[in-house]
């Protein structure tokens, strides 16, 4: 009997030994690859939003407003022209209402000291020579028209065109005499796509510069179809409030 529980005390010490050993090899291990993991992923939890955001960013329920507002978004994110606080939330929400049209280069979001500058490539949305949109044109644009309703700013849209001359006697000539006629009617259509979405009538206004305001020189064309272009300005400054002014009444000089 005592030869039978001395055997059962020797195993059973046996037993406990290993199982310290084993334990305290696993926290070495654990203590290891914790050092490991904190010198290796410095601020990992911005680190994984920016990662998994940007991996939904186009097409999923991630985009970049979330990680605006989650502060994971880089300084150089925004054109040197965005400064304020205000002007990086609605360029935030501007880039994240075009996501799908950005990264199909159908669509540039910028920044000068216009204002930010929304810049629709009209090769993708109008017709060669026509001022007509596409139906591709409507859902972006419709998208679009719903953020601007809630902007405060004015707006102006532009139309451009390249510096080759519509062909007198043709066609088109008999609706758009030069690039001027064009690139207005471009312009204005775009205006009556957001006035149909709600953006208030006020505050939009149709501009139009045909050639005059290239991008690029007009000798390839690759250049040319850059300058065809309708730029959508949300401006700095209230510029149309100030036109209203002219509507009242004015003291006698």
């Amino acid at each position: 009997m005592p030869k039978k529980q001395h055997a059962e005390e020797h195993g059973g010490g046996g037993m406990e030994r290993w199982l310290l050993t084993y334990a305290d090899l696993i926290t070495l291990l654990l203590i290891f690859f914790i050092i490991m993991y904190s010198m290796s992923s410095i601020n990992k939890t911005k680190f994984d939003a920016v990662m998994q955001m940007l991996s939904q960013a186009f097409g999923g329920s991630h985009s970049v407003v979330a990680m605006y507002n989650n502060g994971v978004m880089e300084k150089n994110f925004y054109p040197s022209q965005v400064k304020t606080k205000e002007q990086k939330s609605l360029y935030v929400k501007t880039v994240s209402a075009l996501q799908k049209e950005i990264q199909s280069k159908e669509v540039k979001v910028t920044a000068d000291k216009r204002g930010i500058v929304i810049s629709l490539n009209s090769d993708f949305y109008f017709a060669s020579g026509s001022a007509d949109l596409n139906d591709s044109a409507y859902g972006m644009l419709n998208r679009l028209g719903a953020m601007l309703r809630s902007v405060p700013n004015d707006i102006r849209v532009e139309g451009h065109t390249d510096s080759l001359p519509i062909a007198p006697g043709s066609a088109l000539a008999e609706r758009y005499p030069t690039n001027w006629e064009l690139s207005a009617q471009r312009a204005v259509n775009v205006v009556k796509v957001f006035e149909k979405t709600g953006v208030e009538k006020g505050k939009v206004s149709a501009a139009a510069f045909a050639d005059s305001h290239p991008i690029k020189p007009n000798d390839t064309p690759e250049n040319r179809a850059t300058n065809r272009r309708v730029e959508i300005v949300i401006l700095n400054t209230p510029t149309l409030e100030k036109l209203s002014d002219l509507d009242k009444p004015q003291e006698p000089l």
